[in-house]
């Protein structure tokens, strides 16, 4: 989580947003979770080119392969584009 929060200057109680739908919330309230879109058991990295931010639906949906790893990645790889914090 660290890599991530770092990456986009996130903060505990800063707003984040589903990277599929677009919810709204706060790390801190819960109802989010970092994804791992290549598990680390078959050797995905904690990186933050790795971890997407899904609310607790599409997260459910991503595991149970309702959401593939080509569309998350195809996703967080716009997402990443779109608020890079140079």
């Amino acid at each position: 989580m660290r890599n991530y929060m770092v990456y986009f200057n996130l903060g505990e109680q800063d707003e984040i947003c589903c990277e599929i739908c677009g919810k709204r919330g706060r790390f801190d309230r819960g109802g989010f979770d970092l994804h791992h879109i290549i598990y680390r058991s078959h050797g995905g990295s904690d990186n933050v080119e790795n971890v997407i931010l899904l609310c607790r639906d599409h997260h459910n949906k991503a595991h149970s392969g309702e959401i593939h790893a080509q569309v998350l990645t195809a996703r967080h790889e716009m997402f990443m584009n779109e608020n890079k914090t140079d």
